[in-house]
């Protein structure tokens, strides 16, 4: 029996191809990094380009073929939007929004959340996903000895990568969160569920200094917070209670959690607030016919490491997802955002 080999076949075939290679491109992208491509291109000054010769002659260490090497690593990052390319002979790379993230020292530094996710710990679970399917198993422990959680606790530079990562991720959100969400205005009180040393709410409370605020976190996170003006640091498990407030801010605390345990920290949220009062939920709302490729990429990529880390119940979650969650927590009012493209979640209690 033959087959007939048809255009289609052959762009099926590419598919599969892009997909099995695609590891190519966060290596690429942390070799680009590793080589400091984003600081060499951002010393030529705003708006310039060069050519790979021009950046290799800037490596300290190079092969002697480095610049065609350097040149096919650009290529396939400016695919993928990372660095512009010029159709001019040779090629000139410059920055773009996104390479501009990895400039040393500028204002949304995303380095250290680059280096974290890169780290052998943080990529080696993903070799274990059939594990989850087949056996309920975490890959995150079958890949690193131990879940992720009492890993970092007896590695510290591997907690203090997972902290870095966090605060500078979260630099970006909590810049738009504290400038355009507008429930903020009358609020007297915001209380940030797993908020770290408290960084999201000195955010918060510069753009809104009416605000005071409660920094809630593991008794171990909240040993190590400094003192805010306006911020009361309080120790305790979400799963167990939650500080009263005007407006309770879960930020990305929702999706390391299954639908069980969710409900309970929202439920504890609920029991925390008063009348009229919310929940806000920085998490990703998969909806594929409304949101950008690019948007919806992110949150279903998000999704598979969430499946790798934590036994595959944390999860990102739908708009239908969502509001089975909060409605068994007793909300009834609820509200899906978009700050500037930010997924934002908003629950009155009623």
């Amino acid at each position: 029996m033959t087959m007939e080999v048809r255009r289609k076949h052959l762009e099926a075939f590419d598919v599969f191809m892009e997909l099995i290679y695609s590891h190519a491109y966060p290596n690429s992208f942390k070799a680009a990094l590793d080589l400091k491509i984003p600081d060499i291109l951002a010393a030529a000054g705003p708006g310039e380009s060069l050519t790979p010769q021009q950046i290799a002659d800037q490596l300290p260490r190079k092969s002697h073929d480095a610049a065609q090497k350097l040149g096919r690593i650009l290529r396939l990052l400016a695919h993928k939007g990372i660095f512009s390319a010029s159709d001019s002979e040779p090629t000139r790379y410059g920055l773009t929004d996104v390479s501009n993230f990895f400039v040393t020292n500028s204002k949304f530094d995303l380095n250290p959340f680059a280096v974290f996710m890169q780290r052998p710990e943080m990529c080696r679970p993903f070799n274990h996903l059939r594990e989850t399917v087949e056996e309920d198993a975490n890959a995150f422990v079958l890949a690193n000895g131990s879940d992720m959680w009492s890993y970092g606790s007896v590695n510290p530079d591997f907690n203090e990568g997972f902290n870095a990562a966090m605060r500078c991720a979260s630099k970006l959100v909590n810049t738009v969160i504290a400038r355009c969400y507008e429930g903020f205005k009358n609020v007297h009180c915001v209380v940030d569920v797993g908020g770290g040393v408290g960084g999201a709410l000195v955010m918060i409370m510069a753009e809104h200094p009416h605000i005071q605020g409660r920094n809630f976190d593991l008794p171990q996170v909240i040993a190590t917070a400094p003192s805010i003006p306006g911020v009361e640091h309080v120790p305790g498990s979400f799963l167990e209670f939650v500080p009263s407030g005007d407006v309770i801010l879960l930020q990305q605390v929702l999706h390391n959690w299954g639908d069980e345990e969710s409900v309970q920290i929202l439920k504890n949220c609920h029991k925390a607030l008063p009348q009229n009062g919310k929940v806000l939920i920085r998490e990703h709302v998969i909806q594929p016919s409304q949101n950008s490729a690019v948007r919806t990429g992110a949150a279903l990529n998000t999704d598979i490491l969430m499946l790798t880390l934590f036994q595959g119940k944390g999860r990102e979650r739908t708009i239908t997802e969502w509001k089975q969650l909060l409605e068994a927590a007793g909300f009834s009012q609820i509200s899906f955002l978009s700050l500037e493209g930010l997924d934002l979640i908003e629950s009155v209690k009623t």
